[in-house]
This record gives structure tokens, C-alpha cells and sequence, in this order.
């Protein structure tokens, strides 16, 4: 487990610009500079985490109902889980860089030099808050489009040198261009291993559902042979739960249970 007070211990053996760029990167965002926040301190955190060791990174909110090499393949390549957004084509809250891919230390290279530089000043666009009559508005609207169009579009001169922007999933855009452009086309015959065997359909339905009212039988069945699920920190349901309102076989309750969480 990683915190505030112990991930430089973790980082005291990796590339030393790593460390350099992340403790710059909440300097600025103690300046109250606008970085994005500490979501974008986590990512390229986990890049570098993951390229000198190697191993296997998940988010604090993942609860886990399987040990892990009861259900994940062997490691062949860099692999997460698949995005049912248009413009990912994974996600990263979970990582396997058990083989410790190069095109993970590509991803984090390019990553950290265009968005944590000592002389960066590309800040974050704040998606939610754009007006339809800015530029970046159409942006993001061209990047929904497709992961193509998505890497096209944030790894442009337009975005990095003129309007000096990046959205909220940078890091998958930055990701989609290692794929397209900087990877030799026989390892990307190789990398159809990338995506893991984690039901992205299951997770969304998760994220929308009442955890505080009980399952179906169906969704119960489908919970039972999922190794993890990814929980949602923005679920208002949570407040049912913490205030003892939950129904006593919530799907929570259950869950907790699944997980062997006392």
C-alpha cells in the first residue's frame, strides 16, 4: 500500500527524473497551478513504480475476491483491462507489467516528458467546464470519436505547443500514440494479450448501480466468478451505507463477504 509517507522510499531505486518530476509536480499543485490534480501525480506514480519492478498495480479502490494468480494469464506482455469508452482502449486502474513490456517504458518516458518537464506549462483541461465556443471543446468532441482520433488529437502541435492543454485521460492518449506510431508492427501482432480478462460491462454495471439494495440471483452469479471488481468513489449510495441504511443483504454486504473483509 502506498501513501504520502512512504511511495519516495519506493521510488528511492527508480529513475531519478521520475522522482524529480513527481516532487515538482505537487510543488505546483501546492502553488495551486492548474496540474489536474493528484489523479495525474498517480499515473505517471504507477508508470514508474511499474517499469523498475515490474509487477502488478491496482487502485486502493479495487476490491479483490480471488488471489490473483488464480485467474490472471500468464504474462506475455504489458496488459489491462479493456475501456468500453470510444477513446481508450484500456484503462488503468489496473496494470500487469509483469514482464516489464519496453512499451511501458516508452509510455512512461513519453508521458513524463510531456507533462511533468522542469519548463512544462501544459495545464489541465477541466472537460466538465468547457464552452462550446472554444477551440478544446471541439477537441474533446474530434477525440470522442475514436482512440485513433483521440491520440491524433492530444498528441498534437495544436494541443502541446499552441493551446499548451491535456484532458483528464492524457495518459491513455499518450499510451494510443506508443501504440500506433512508436511500436514495430510484429510486436503489435504479439500484444492482442494486452487486454486482461476483467468484464468491463460488468464494472460499469457496478458503477450505476444501488450498492445499499440487494443483488439479483443474476448479478450475484456473475459477482462469484469475477476475480476483482473496480468500486466507484463517487457513488451516492455511500452515504446510505455509512448511515447504516443499507439493506442487511445489500450488494455491499455481500461484496464485503466475497472479499473475506471483516
Amino acid at each position: 500500500m502506498l501513501d504520502k509517507d512512504n511511495v519516495y522510499t519506493w521510488l528511492e531505486n527508480c529513475d531519478p527524473r521520475d522522482c524529480d518530476a513527481l516532487k515538482r509536480f505537487l510543488n505546483r499543485l501546492q502553488r495551486k497551478e492548474n496540474v489536474g490534480g493528484l489523479a495525474h501525480y498517480a499515473d505517471l506514480l504507477r508508470l514508474a513504480l511499474l517499469d523498475h519492478y515490474g509487477g502488478i498495480w491496482t487502485d486502493a479502490t479495487t476490491m479483490c475476491f480471488k488471489p490473483v494468480n488464480d485467474w490472471l494469464p500468464e504474462a506475455l506482455c504489458l496488459g489491462m483491462p479493456h475501456s468500453l469508452a470510444s477513446n481508450r482502449r484500456t484503462e488503468t486502474w489496473f496494470i500487469d507489467n509483469r514482464s516489464k513490456d519496453p512499451i511501458l517504458t516508452q509510455w512512461k518516458t513519453r508521458y513524463r516528458d510531456l507533462y511533468f518537464s522542469e519548463n512544462n506549462r501544459i495545464t489541465y483541461l477541466d472537460d466538465w467546464s468547457t464552452k462550446p465556443h472554444q477551440i478544446s471543446y471541439w477537441m474533446l468532441n474530434l477525440s470522442m470519436r475514436g482512440q485513433g482520433s483521440a491520440a491524433r488529437v492530444w498528441n498534437s502541435k495544436l494541443a502541446l505547443k499552441w493551446l499548451k492543454i491535456r484532458p483528464y485521460f492524457a495518459t491513455n492518449a499518450v499510451l494510443e500514440y506508443i501504440l500506433r506510431l512508436e511500436t514495430p508492427r510484429e510486436r503489435m501482432a504479439k500484444l492482442h494479450q494486452l487486454i486482461l480478462p476483467i468484464s468491463s460491462e460488468l464494472m460499469w454495471e457496478l458503477h450505476i448501480c444501488n450498492w445499499s439494495q440487494p443483488m439479483s440471483s443474476f448479478a450475484k452469479s456473475r459477482i462469484e466468478s469475477a476475480g476483482l471488481i473496480k468500486l466507484n468513489h463517487k457513488a451516492k449510495w455511500a452515504d446510505s451505507i455509512a448511515g447504516g441504511n443499507a439493506e442487511p443483504n445489500s450488494a455491499w454486504a455481500t461484496w464485503v463477504q466475497l472479499a473475506g473483509i471483516d
